[in-house]
């Protein structure tokens, strides 16, 4: 069988079970197909869905803040949501990408599967890559899709990542005659957009995809980057970003209220919980505001305001102990399990040299 590995951490699997058919139609023909919440996910129970700092997400947007003002608003509901967990007696640092794989494993030897093959994605690639680690055996192949090794710092690199991905898209246009002609000096009107933004910001009505509640919705500058920085995330939308620059500002806004709605309400299928439990142990516990600001020293400052991650330390201070933390959780996996390696070249937070550091401990690897 195939086993899917959603990302995250804490993005729910089990309702996106329409694309994963979809997308696997072809695996299906030969394959079981096993699709799963991870623990403290989706329907998996207890659940660590955090509906205290949804909520002061989608207030948030409401309203002309910065992204730092948004970051203190998140930090309060995160607060209430840690504490209702832990009042219910939840182990917050019982929720890791090893404590993962075990569930995996038992899932496994439940089902009664000698082997079977690893589909990762995102995050999944990080937990397919410990599952490799912890039980090998248990594994046919593999398929890291946007890998996200434990060797590397997350947070650090954010910026430096997605200003990369951004910067080609200006470049690419720049080279090809057709999108230079159309769209100009890129660079320049994504900036402009920006300072406009910020000048005067736009108010655009979304309805709540679960409660149909509207909102009121507030662009401005930092939250531009933002929803950027997602659509970088979308194949389909890579081609259409000198475009929507351009007409966002030329004025028009209508090109952009659906991509709005799916940046704001993607906290809907996600679990902020699982989320902060894993990075707070494995990846915020590995690294520092200072060697974020280092890391980060040669990025646009503009840009970096509106992706700043270091908020992840303040969240992570109450969130778990990480103290305790296993310092394999933070070294390159060795495995000669085959394993065939994707990246997307505008990929803004797993980039392709991501990929390759993976594939250079992975001896039966193709990195593509």
């Amino acid at each position: 069988p195939v086993v899917i590995l959603h990302g995250g951490p804490g993005g729910y699997a089990l309702d996106m079970m329409d694309y994963w058919l979809n997308a696997l139609r072809l695996v299906r023909r030969d394959h079981d197909l096993i699709v799963l919440d991870q623990r403290g996910v989706g329907y998996s129970e207890p659940s660590l869905n955090c509906p205290e700092a949804e909520q002061q997400w989608y207030q948030a947007w409401t309203e002309d803040l910065s992204q730092t003002e948004v970051d203190q608003r998140y930090a309060e509901g995160l607060q209430q949501c840690h504490d209702r967990l832990a009042a219910e007696g939840i182990n917050l640092s019982a929720y890791t990408s090893a404590a993962n794989a075990a569930d995996l494993e038992d899932l496994r030897q439940a089902l009664g599967y000698d082997q079977w093959n690893l589909y990762g994605s995102s995050y999944g690639t990080r937990l397919a890559l410990t599952i490799m680690r912890d039980f090998p055996s248990g594994v046919r192949s593999v398929v890291l899709d946007s890998v996200y090794p434990p060797q590397v710092d997350l947070y650090a690199t954010l910026g430096v990542n997605a200003e990369r991905a951004l910067n080609l898209i200006f470049q690419r246009c720049a080279a090809d005659a057709d999108c230079n002609q159309a769209h100009p000096d890129l660079k320049t009107s994504f900036y402009q957009l920006v300072d406009q933004l910020d000048a005067e910001p736009r108010t655009f009505k979304l309805i709540h995809p679960s409660t149909d509640e509207v909102y009121k919705v507030i662009l401005n500058g930092d939250r531009l980057i933002w929803v950027f920085f997602q659509m970088l995330y979308m194949t389909d939308q890579v081609p259409l970003l000198p475009w929507r620059i351009d007409t966002l500002l030329g004025g028009a806004s209508s090109n952009i209220m659906e991509i709005l709605g799916w940046t704001i309400f993607f906290y809907n299928f996600w679990s902020e919980g699982m989320y902060h439990s894993v990075q707070c142990s494995e990846e915020v516990s590995f690294s520092s505001p200072e060697a974020v600001d280092k890391a980060n020293a040669a990025v646009t400052a503009r840009f970096l305001a509106g992706l700043d991650r270091t908020p992840m330390f303040q969240y992570c201070s109450d969130w778990v102990d990480m103290s305790s933390v296993p310092e394999g959780e933070n070294q390159a996996v060795v495995s000669d399990i085959p394993t065939l390696i994707l990246s997307g070249e505008f990929d803004p937070i797993t980039p392709p040299a991501w990929g390759q550091l993976a594939a250079e401990t992975l001896s039966r690897s193709q990195y593509l």
